[in-house]
């Protein structure tokens, strides 16, 4: 709800119902997906997302504003995951066939991480990451820069040479078009 470039954009009503809601349910048609955690902040301003997801039945963490990695791994805990598929929450045009192609890739058991990201060829908005608990952990004790506690996964891409990490490639290359909804250009785009 903090969004500097848009505040409050994942309640905002996007034809008929709350941009979040599009994810949730888009992620919830994922068929390698087995559960769904939101992980949001402790802040006040995000009480109202608990209050949406708590009615709609969604299973929320909460955790530090500034520390997307700590809140992860909370979800990671709740659902007893032994991996996370992370998507954000202002990609309400996620299709559930690009999660399940890189969970099922993920599931082979070959790669530390399964990404569409470290090699852009999907829009941004289609961002699909998949990697172990266990990678998780690693990258919370190894620290890191700040801006890795928000963003979760560049330490993943500046260590790649030491992890097993796999981009599913698109083809064609649709890597510069935006189905993401970071500014109010975007919203308006997005409707």
């Amino acid at each position: 709800m903090s969004s500097q470039r848009l505040p409050g954009k994942i309640l905002r009503d996007l034809a008929g119902k709350p941009m979040l809601q599009w994810v949730l349910e888009s992620v919830a048609a994922a068929s390698a997906v087995d559960d769904i955690v939101l992980a949001t902040s402790d802040q006040a301003s995000d009480d109202p997302v608990c209050e949406y997801c708590a009615a709609a039945g969604w299973m929320v963490v909460r955790g530090p504003l500034d520390d997307v990695r700590a809140r992860l791994l909370l979800a990671g805990q709740e659902s007893e995951a032994d991996a996370l598929v992370r998507i954000c929450g202002d990609s309400p045009l996620i299709d559930p066939r690009v999660i399940d192609q890189v969970v099922n890739e993920f599931r082979k058991g070959i790669w530390d991480m399964v990404t569409n990201v470290l090699e852009r060829t999907f829009p941004r908005g289609l961002s699909v990451e998949v990697f172990s608990i266990a990678l998780l952990r690693r990258a919370i004790a190894e620290g890191g820069e700040e801006a890795d506690r928000e963003h979760v996964t560049p330490w993943f891409y500046r260590n790649r040479e030491h992890l097993r990490i796999h981009n599913i490639v698109h083809d064609p290359n649709v890597g510069e078009e935006r189905l993401v909804v970071d500014t109010a250009e975007d919203f308006e785009a997005m409707e």
